[in-house]
């Protein structure tokens, strides 16, 4: 029997590295660093169709978020309730916004603890069909595209946030799978009520890049581009072209940390991913080396406070 559905997931992780594994071979790639002490809840669902990938996600802890998409799909961001505002890219974004991310530079956040948001991604092509149908001529990539930040009314935000929790239901709890008819004509209003709302509403909040977060970009590559290097504040400093002082005060306004607690943070999640590889078989005590801890009650006591567990107890999982 045909079904419109390629793939469903219903799952609550224990960790975030465990949820990016999962969308490895979707049209989303997610990085996480977790900012906030403890064992962090994942509660996540996704729906995969010809036409759609819908994703939400909710999460007990402050994150830094990083999303890259192909290129071929447009994406759109809502949050799924009533909650505080995330930094994207610097700048405060209410949840009675509806987002439309650029493909060309991913999804950069920062998410306040209890956060919960929906991703819906459509083929770039059929994204224009139903712009060209509505009249619109409107760019979707290069510098004249129509992306940003689309305040709605709250009465408007709740109907998307039902019909994309009606979607992901539909085919969980046990229903009938729907069948490729069905599902095409879903996805169809799906696309048409976020195209509607995002070119129709009012104007775009488009994200302007200050010299802070200008910093605290080429900070965070320089992290992401030098995986294995013991990284230092001062070479964060060359590689941003600041002072120290002016460094700090980047940090603590995107993410609210020092930028030597963001650089721990980055290597205890490395050895977290690497202690979740399955055929990884060095010991715990080699990956901390690895990633510049040296030493190991140190390490563990650090380990424990962010995550809410012991490296063993990770290790158990993989």
């Amino acid at each position: 029997i045909m079904t419109g559905c390629i793939r469903s997931i219903v799952r609550d992780f224990g960790s975030l590295e465990e949820m990016s594994a999962e969308l490895d071979d979707s049209v989303w790639s997610l990085g996480f660093r977790q900012l906030q002490k403890g064992a962090v809840k994942v509660a996540f669902s996704a729906l995969q169709t010809e036409a759609a990938f819908i994703l939400r996600m909710d999460l007990d802890r402050a994150t830094h978020q990083l999303a890259s998409m192909s290129e071929d799909v447009i994406s759109f961001g809502l949050p799924a309730r009533q909650q505080s505002a995330v930094n994207f890219v610097g700048r405060d974004v209410s949840s009675e916004a509806l987002t439309l991310f650029d493909p060309q530079g991913g999804v950069d956040l920062v998410s306040p603890a209890g956060f919960a948001g929906f991703g819906v991604s459509f083929r770039r092509a059929d994204v224009e069909r139903h712009l060209r149908l509505m009249g619109l001529h409107e760019d979707l990539v290069g510098p004249t595209a129509t992306l940003g930040h689309r305040p709605l009314p709250l009465r408007e935000i709740e109907r998307l946030r039902g019909i994309l929790n009606n979607r992901l239901s539909m085919s969980h709890n046990g229903n009938k799978p729907l069948s490729v008819a069905q599902s095409e004509i879903l996805d169809e209003e799906l696309l048409g009520n976020l195209v509607g709302a995002f070119f129709h509403g009012e104007q775009v909040d488009r994200p302007s890049i200050s010299n802070r977060v200008r910093i605290v970009r080429k900070a965070t590559e320089y992290i992401q581009d030098h995986p294995l290097d013991v990284v230092s504040v001062e070479a964060l400093c060359r590689a941003s072209a600041c002072s120290l002082s002016t460094l700090e005060r980047a940090f603590r306004d995107y993410f609210g940390i020092a930028p030597k607690q963001y650089l721990t943070i980055a290597r205890l999640s490395g050895v977290r991913r690497a202690l979740l590889e399955p055929d990884n078989e060095r010991s715990i005590g080699d990956l901390a080396s690895v990633w510049g801890f040296w030493h190991m009650s140190k390490f563990s006591a650090d380990y424990k406070r962010l995550f809410g567990e012991l490296p063993s107890a990770t290790r158990r999982m993989a």
